[in-house]
């Protein structure tokens, strides 16, 4: 990671972790492909399964299982983007960019 993003490497990592968890834990698929890319100004994480994305919509104050994914990677990333995997094409993509400040 380049140096004027070492301060970042905690959330990345963090949002990175969250990212993967979720493909293992939803996807139902075998494998989770992770690509990273770095430029001048930004960082980029993606995270690939050869899943489904099932959109829920989830109160996690009131069910009281987690359900803050979505809330914790976007919090730690400049930009968060999930390109949803559908039976017609499988593979959801979750892409995570951090910005140099």
């Amino acid at each position: 990671m380049a140096s004027s993003f070492g301060r970042h490497a905690d959330d990345l990592a963090l949002a990175a972790t969250e990212a993967c968890a979720n493909a293992i834990v939803h996807s139902d698929t075998p494998v989770v492909r992770v690509n990273l890319d770095s430029g001048s100004d930004h960082f980029v994480i993606e995270v690939a399964d050869e899943g489904m994305f099932k959109p829920r919509i989830f109160a996690p104050e009131i069910d009281g299982e987690g359900h803050r994914g979505f809330h914790l990677m976007a919090a730690m990333v400049d930009e968060l983007s999930i390109r949803e995997g559908t039976s017609a094409r499988p593979g959801t993509v979750v892409r995570l960019v951090k910005r140099r400040d």
